[in-house]
């Protein structure tokens, strides 16, 4: 980003668009408390696997509820990298760093959790544009990787 903004704003910018989808995410999840459509109590919004919404089954093996657990599971890692970052930042550099790439899995899980749940993204052209820019996004991530492990 430092190509395109000062170093001070692309720190600002980053530093406001953790916190805003930190503030997305509390919203979304008390929001569904009010969902007619679906019934949430606030222990299946806040504690992974007590929800029955959608269970998964793979290879026989039953997951329960497994995509509404990964968007409750992005939630807390969210709010642990969001944490970390505004309080340890210049502290703990070190931790902080391997703290922050758990950011990587949080996009998975909420690429997941949105695919399978989403209303919006159950069929047509949102679902089609969604899987496009995961695949974006999954291709950036893994240019990034390969870039911090060649420098």
């Amino acid at each position: 980003t430092f190509r395109f903004l000062e170093p001070l704003t692309a720190w600002a910018s980053h530093r406001a668009l953790g916190i805003t989808f930190g503030v997305a995410a509390l919203v979304h999840i008390f929001s569904l408390l009010f969902d007619h459509f679906v019934a949430f109590n606030i222990w299946q919004l806040l504690v992974p696997w007590l929800s029955t919404h959608k269970p998964v089954t793979i290879f026989g093996v039953h997951l329960g509820s497994l995509y509404v657990a990964l968007g409750v599971l992005s939630f807390y890692l969210a709010a642990l990298t969001i944490i970390v970052s505004l309080l340890w930042i210049e502290k703990k550099p070190r931790l902080w760093k391997i703290t922050h790439l758990i950011a990587y899995v949080i996009i998975a899980f909420v690429f997941v959790h949105a695919l399978f749940l989403g209303t919006d993204l159950a069929h047509g052209f949102w679902r089609w544009l969604w899987i496009v820019s995961g695949a974006g996004v999954a291709i950036a991530i893994l240019h990034r990787l390969w870039r911090a492990r060649t420098v």
